[in-house]
């Protein structure tokens, strides 16, 4: 009796530190991809600010500008200001003056030219207008004659050009470094088909611990060789290589079919989040020399989020629930039985890839080959963006920021929604609008393609007409429809294969992170000078690819479980079988308490449907006397909606089912008898 009391009070203590086991592991899975995304999207924002932007100014261009100033100026406002700009004149006896830029006039970068114009016409002005002494000039160029300091009367002083910490790096250099992140990604083929073997609470620590690294790298050594920097962003795609896989093995154990849509839209939806809150921050960080010489704080803040995040998955996660420490035997039965129908057995019970099947499965490559459309144009959002604001929006880098993350928070709230959305219509059960899963992922799939392709294709003709503002608003509406996609093919190829989740995904984000690799060298080979008219070709292409998945995901496409995608070992037979998934013995029934080990034993008969009918309707009949005998007491017949939060909150699971029908149109269905 002692020790009973004793487990049901660390139940209950268990329950009031964390109420449900399973809504702490979707907050700790989100918490990984915000990490993840803070990574692999820190370097969008701060290669604008990290690297030396090439210039369209000429040194012809400055002294034309010079010397129209100095011609309104006096003797001694003129000697001044030729110093100050470091600037050489020649009469060779004549009245014609030739002015040009002395020996040690710094290289003429974007930076120092829009300097020089901006002081010279400052300056100029107040020359021009004051005519008398108003200089105190108390810095001139550096060692590196690059950085002047002017203090002049009215408070009117210009922040330094200082570009000794900026690299040199081409723009194919840069779609390199963009494209390494990609090629790191190519290892999810290798991760994906093992992921389901491997315990995934470390595969996830070896994830974080790669963003870590990969984050110190950059700015200790980006300054020492472009390759450490290339490496640096591949083991940035290895992180990713073992999250996503580690993380769609791990919802697959925790979470019910019926609760996956909004799990899967609320974990994914960190990858947004993360996004969310680098930019605007590196934005400032940006513009902040005097922290930590500007952009390598954005590298080092990712690295102390991704150190965070390792703490607390370290602590607070496991792989399954049987391992966690505080769930309680409630919900570990909750979760445990809901999952007993897909057959997906043990980890260390893993067969053999069907390789065959899934070769020749259209379902799963239209799964495939949407997700790869649905993620191509979200390079450009997600990556490209800030390059795309600063060359034809011509934002500041802090209102880049700021600009960049908006269609980042429009993409997270559109997949919360439309994933709740479809949790809540695929739970009906009764009543009108009764869609099937299958068809509901194409309705989804479908607005969100045709959406994201228009909006795309109308980005570059709103910014040729100059208009900001609604250039701003297509790149949300853009991202809102792309957020659609989650309830359509990512929960597809989830539920295709429930045994194979890890597998489908290493498959899947495979092939996205080649394609993706070709979108980054590829606009990085297109947009050279960062003309509207190189912007456009991007964008259109993008369009013409998000665009795709209208034909052949709606012909081929399947949110259903396919027949190949069960374990061998826990084989049934798909039109109608009964299958025993709890034992119960008599002592367990006198105290209302259900035995949570699950036992699965496939029938030793092939029983005709007609006679599993038969025998049901038979059941049923003697309902009382059979619960006597082998089930617990009646449970409620209502059920909440698994999108609904109480679902996640609540002490007691609902109506736990004894039996379960396999039911070959909807495979999630529980009978109770």
């Amino acid at each position: 009796m002692a020790s009973k009391k004793q487990k049901n009070d660390n139940d209950k203590h268990s329950k009031k530190i964390f109420p449900s086991t399973r809504f702490l592991m979707a907050i700790l899975l989100c918490a990984c991809f915000i990490s993840l995304s803070v990574s692999t999207s820190n370097i969008s924002l701060s290669i604008v600010c990290m690297v030396k932007q090439p210039s369209n100014v000429t040194k012809n261009d400055l002294i034309r500008e010079v010397s129209r100033i100095r011609r309104n100026l006096n003797d001694t406002e003129t000697i001044l200001f030729d110093e100050y700009f470091n600037l050489k004149v020649n009469n060779n006896g004549t009245d014609n003056e030739i002015v040009s830029f002395g020996n040690n006039t710094p290289e003429i970068t974007s930076c120092f030219a829009d300097k020089i114009k901006k002081r010279a016409y400052e300056i100029g002005e107040l020359l021009e207008d004051k005519r008398k002494d108003l200089y105190d000039y108390s810095d001139k160029f550096d060692s590196d004659n690059q950085e002047v300091d002017i203090s002049v009367e009215e408070n009117i002083k210009i922040e330094p050009c200082s570009e000794s910490n900026l690299l040199l790096w081409t723009s194919t250099d840069q779609g390199i470094v963009f494209a390494a992140q990609n090629a790191g990604s190519l290892l999810m083929l290798i991760t994906g088909t093992q992921a389901d073997r491997l315990n995934s609470k470390w595969c996830i620590v070896v994830a974080l611990i790669l963003l870590i690294i990969s984050n110190i790298i950059i700015p200790l050594l980006a300054g020492t060789s472009f390759f450490l920097v290339v490496l640096a962003r591949v083991f940035t795609g290895f992180s990713d290589s073992f999250l996503q896989p580690s993380a769609n093995s791990m919802i697959t154990r925790w979470f019910p079919p019926k609760e996956r849509p909004f799990v899967i839209g609320l974990v994914t939806g960190g990858r947004q989040i993360g996004t969310l809150l680098i930019l605007p921050v590196a934005g400032f960080l940006c513009s902040r020399k005097d922290i930590l010489n500007g952009w390598p704080s954005i590298f080092y803040l990712s690295a102390l989020i991704g150190a965070f995040v390792l703490v607390c998955w370290l602590i607070l996660s496991a792989d399954k629930p049987s391992k966690h420490f505080c769930i309680s035997k409630f919900e570990q039965t909750f979760i445990e039985e809901r999952l007993v129908e897909e057959n997906m057995g043990k980890r260390k019970d893993r067969k053999k890839v069907p390789w065959k099947h899934i070769l020749t499965s259209k379902p799963l490559w239209a799964g495939v080959a949407a997700l790869i459309c649905h993620e191509y144009p979200l390079v450009i959002m997600l990556q490209l963006l800030p390059k795309y604001i600063n060359d034809i929006l011509k934002f500041s880098t802090t209102a880049n920021g700021i600009v960049s993350a908006l269609p980042i928070a429009v993409l997270f709230i559109s997949k919360t929604l439309a994933s709740s959305l479809s949790s809540m219509i695929s739970s009906r059960k009764k009543g009108r609008f009764l869609v099937s899963r299958t068809t509901l992922a194409k309705i989804f799939n479908f607005i969100a393609s045709l959406g994201l392709g228009i909006s795309i294709a109308l980005v570059p003709l709103m910014s040729s007409f100059g208009n900001q503002t609604g250039t701003v608003v297509l790149l949300c509406s853009a991202t809102f429809f792309a957020g659609m996609h989650s309830p359509g093919v990512i929960l597809a190829l989830v539920q295709i294969a429930p045994a194979y989740s890890a597998f489908v995904t290493g498959l899947a984000f495979g092939f996205v992170a080649i394609f993706g690799i070709i979108n980054k060298v590829l606009s990085n080979y297109i947009v050279q000078n960062g003309s509207i008219s190189e912007w456009t070709i991007v964008f259109e292409i993008s369009a013409i690819v998000a665009i795709l998945p209208i034909v052949f995901f709606t012909i081929w496409g399947s949110a259903d479980r396919q027949p190949w995608a069960s374990q061998k070992f826990a084989k049934t037979n798909t039109d109608s079988e009964i299958t025993i998934v709890s034992t119960i013995s008599t002592s367990s029934l006198k105290n209302n308490k259900i035995n949570p080990k699950i036992v699965v034993k496939p029938p030793p008969i092939e029983i005709p449907k007609s006679i599993s009918n038969i025998m049901l309707e038979e059941n049923k009949k003697n309902e009382t006397k059979n619960k006597s005998a082998i089930l617990p007491p009646a449970t409620p017949s209502s059920r909440l909606p698994s999108c609904n939060f109480d679902v996640y909150l609540g002490d007691t699971p609902q109506g736990t089912p004894r039996i379960i029908i396999n039911d070959e149109q909807d495979n999630e269905t529980f009978h109770k008898v």
